[in-house]
């Protein structure tokens, strides 16, 4: 969006090739494009010529939405669509929004709000540390989508230590001894252990060092021996 410019040229921008048939914008196209997407967003004022940094914030939110529809997208991306919006210019941002759900398109919301998430949307995916971790249908509790966001649910180690009054620690541990491991092919376990330290080397475990027994003989034999012992 530039706000130095026309309400108008903001929206048709995005469609120009278009509205230039003949390689010449068609003005009599751009006015009927802008007429329509404003009686479409009700924007205020409506009229064209007024620079679009004259607008409220709500407004020129709409500007933006009228510029992207104009395209006839199948499937539109939302990022945090009504921030710095008052109350109104969101009711009618989301009526908008469900109206073309109806009539099939797609919309994909990035929402940090809850309440306006279950109010809106048919299906909410719960992102934690770039991974999904939760599916819910519109209209679920919002302290289950707090849980799922922030992990906050009880681990089954902590709710064995609940119930049986032990320290966490141990029941974490006796949780783990109580899964079933599988057995490793003979053939696997070799790169099971290589994958193993690894996995200790990039937790932190820097120093780690892992000799096999034929090394250690030569680190041993290398040590400079003093005169007076008796090494065998």
């Amino acid at each position: 969006m530039i706000l130095r410019h026309s309400v108008t040229r903001n929206i048709v921008m995005s469609v120009l090739r278009r509205l230039s048939p003949s390689g010449f914008l068609s003005p009599k196209a751009e006015a009927a494009a802008t007429r329509q997407s404003i009686a479409n967003f009700d924007i205020r004022p409506p009229r064209g010529d007024l620079p679009v940094g004259n607008l409220s914030g709500g407004n020129q939110q709409k500007v933006v939405f009228a510029k992207e529809l104009l395209q006839e997208p199948k499937l539109l991306l939302l990022d945090e669509p009504t921030r710095g919006v008052d109350v109104g210019a969101k009711g009618e941002i989301y009526a908008r929004l469900r109206s073309l759900t109806q009539q099939g398109l797609g919309v994909l919301v990035a929402r940090s709000e809850l309440p306006e998430l279950v109010g809106l949307c048919d299906r909410i995916i719960v992102m934690r540390q770039g991974c999904s971790v939760a599916e819910f249908p519109g209209g679920v509790d919002e302290r289950i989508l707090l849980e799922s966001a922030t992990g906050s649910q009880e681990r089954p180690h902590e709710r064995a230590a609940w119930r049986g009054r032990v320290e966490p620690a141990d029941a974490f541990r006796a949780a783990r001894s109580a899964r079933p491991r599988r057995a490793l092919p003979e053939r696997d376990r070799p790169r099971a252990r290589h994958h193993r330290r690894r996995r200790l080397l990039a937790r932190g475990h820097g120093q780690l060092l892992f000799l096999s027994p034929d090394n250690v003989a030569k680190i041993i034999r290398a040590i400079p021996r003093p005169a007076s012992s008796r090494w065998a």
